[in-house]
């Protein structure tokens, strides 16, 4: 049995083609995550301490009895509105069950990897410095990272970004906050940008590519979005000439692609799961 585990609320066109594909295939049971988050609560337990709960726990079967797991299991803030009960510890106790569940289901297209359910869910840095040391030929974008009250050294920063170390989608450049406290600076480079979203095999890009460009982000995207510990992801590059700088990725794809071309890939990775 193959389980494919969705969230409508983050956004995710994956989500959405599986809900779609999943209709009258009784080869694919979904779970969306944002109907577990629903069933959740906290429980005062006799020892003190807060556990978690369900209202109703069918949910849990098919992913006990499921061989392969389609996981785009994406917990946002907007989910976790749905539960009236401390967020921050219910999100905590929630992924802990999810993390069981999903890495006890023998195949997956991510297992709970660091600090996210769907592969490594990595600070913009850590990005950096593991495609720098798989894909040397990448560039990647200079940053500063201060602690504390002191002030970044980025004189030499042309077009700087202050921004979240999670921050994957804002690339303008913009004033520095008023109060400056532990401080992540990017210098936004050069160039134009570049989206790719990997869905298995398949790379769609946001803007139409030359030839042998196409074909080395091609292979770059699928190696780096497997790096991430996943078969589908999205990935900000700055194309400046022959030269490509990686700068985000994100499990989660909002690229706008037409609903038939991403089915059918979709489709295309379901299949090697399921023969």
């Amino acid at each position: 049995m193959l389980i494919a585990l969705t969230s409508r609320d983050s956004g995710d066109v994956i989500s959405a083609s599986l809900s779609r594909l999943s209709e009258g295939n009784a080869n694919i049971a979904t779970l969306d995550m944002a109907d577990v988050v629903e069933k959740a609560y906290l429980e005062l337990g006799e020892d003190g301490c807060c556990n978690l709960n369900f209202n109703d726990t069918n949910w849990q079967q098919p992913m006990l009895n499921a061989k392969v797991c389609l996981n785009r299991a994406l917990i946002n803030a907007k989910t976790l509105t749905q539960s009236k009960e401390n967020t921050r510890i219910l999100q905590t106790e929630l992924e802990d069950v999810l993390r069981s569940h999903i890495n006890n289901i023998p195949q997956a297209s991510a297992k709970a990897g660091m600090y996210g359910l769907c592969g490594d869910y990595l600070p913009l840095y850590l990005q950096w410095q593991r495609v720098q040391a798989i894909v040397p030929a990448c560039l990647v974008p200079k940053y500063q990272y201060a602690f504390g009250s002191v002030a970044p050294e980025i004189d030499d920063f042309k077009a700087p970004i202050y921004k979240s170390v999670f921050d994957f989608r804002t690339w303008k450049p913009n004033t520095p906050p008023q109060s400056l406290w532990h401080t992540f600076v990017v210098d936004r480079p050069a160039g134009q940008p570049l989206v790719a979203v990997i869905v298995g095999e398949k790379v769609f890009f946001s803007t139409a590519l030359e030839s042998e460009l196409q074909q080395r982000l091609e292979a770059y995207s699928i190696f780096i979005a497997q790096a991430f510990g996943s078969e589908f992801g999205e990935i900000l590059y700055f194309i400046d000439g022959d030269s490509v700088c990686f700068a985000a990725h994100s499990h989660v794809i909002r690229l706008d692609i037409p609903s038939q071309s991403l089915d059918d890939a979709v489709a295309t990775v379901v299949r090697k799961y399921l023969d």
